[in-house]
């Protein structure tokens, strides 16, 4: 498990700001098309849908008014209102997708992260071939949304209670909110340093998973852009070797 103080979360989250902000640019230097061409109706909104992915519309600059952070920079009432909802979550069947018993099948999908391709995911009750009246379908998965509504909660403190449920997860699923709701039980009363570990864990799996997805973005352009640059030189010769080591001189 990966402890981060609030420094490194601030730091994560600002190269990947930084980052994101910087690929903006470098990707529309890429255009095929002209800048005095009119650009056609696919091609403004493929630059909308990027620029809302980023954090770069017009409306804000800033990528954390965009992204999921798990609450992250709550106030103390923010982190107390969404612990004293937790408190009344007494187990899963508080959920209304979860009022049956559990079924027999917990099914072979599980949701992304948020950053890899989990945000624009859908529920998978809501994907094809699942049926509900069948015992053989999954569990389904619970929405932020259907959180917020059975227990009237909004804001930042609906992002930090389900960003405990979920993790990097844009959905919850059955098993892992019985797991964490009997650890925040475990003593028989409400234990909420045990939620606020779940709540930081959330966050840090985010940031870390923002990160990477950015990092590993920024340098497939850097190739693109800088073929020369001193990492991708580096991660040649160290291919070279291995290539010359394994026998596979001859290939090119």
């Amino acid at each position: 498990q990966i402890h981060m103080n609030k420094d490194i979360m601030v730091c994560l989250f600002a190269v990947t700001a930084a980052a994101a902000a910087s690929l903006i640019p470098l990707s529309a230097s890429f255009a095929l098309v002209p800048k005095n061409e009119v650009r056609s109706l696919r091609q403004i909104r493929t630059l909308r849908t990027s620029s809302s992915l980023f954090g770069t519309s017009e409306s804000s600059g800033n990528i954390l008014d965009s992204t999921f952070t798990g609450g992250y920079g709550a106030s103390e009432e923010e982190e107390s209102e969404a612990a004293s909802i937790a408190a009344k979550i007494k187990s899963v069947n508080d959920f209304p997708v979860w009022i049956k018993a559990p079924r027999a099948r917990k099914g072979s999908q599980r949701p992304r992260h948020r950053a890899w391709g989990g945000e624009g995911e859908s529920p998978v009750q809501e994907k094809a071939g699942f049926d509900d009246t069948l015992e053989a379908s999954p569990e389904k998965w619970l929405t932020q949304e259907d959180m917020n509504k059975k227990f009237r909660i909004e804001g930042v403190a609906s992002d930090v209670l389900f960003c405990a449920l979920a993790g990097s997860g844009k959905y919850a699923e059955r098993d892992s909110c019985e797991s964490k709701i009997a650890k925040w039980r475990m003593s028989g009363k409400f234990d909420e340093t045990a939620f606020m570990a779940d709540v930081k864990k959330g966050r840090t799996d985010l940031a870390v998973g923002y990160a990477t997805f950015v990092g590993l973005n920024l340098f497939a352009v850097l190739n693109i852009a800088l073929p020369t640059n001193p990492v991708a030189s580096y991660l040649y010769s160290v291919i070279e070797i291995l290539r010359q080591k394994v026998g596979l001189e001859y290939l090119v």
